[in-house]
């Protein structure tokens, strides 16, 4: 038998059935999906349909600028390697 979460979204709760160790993971969600409702109050007056597909919209944009910030770090870290393996190369060659 599949655990059931109750979770309250813009003041509707609802029951979710999951899968056994999700029950943070849609906790986590929930209290998300409220932070962007009150980040958002326009939200709000939107038909609930609507109003999860922006927040959905909202959150997978800055899920991407995530990513997108992650890879320009790992380019970074790999650039800064590339330069350190360059140092290390003149110094032993000056050694």
């Amino acid at each position: 038998m599949m655990p059931v979460v109750k979770l309250k979204i813009d003041d509707n709760e609802y029951e979710v059935e999951c899968e056994e160790g999700e029950v943070n993971l849609l906790n986590e969600a929930e209290k998300k999906i409220n932070q962007k409702i009150d980040e958002f109050p326009e939200l709000k007056r939107l038909p609930e349909s609507k109003k999860f597909l922006m927040i959905s919209l909202i959150i997978a944009g800055e899920n991407r600028k995530e990513e997108d910030s992650k890879t320009q770090n790992d380019q970074n870290f790999e650039d800064i390697e590339l330069e350190l393996d360059g140092l290390e190369s003149l110094i032993k060659e000056k050694l």
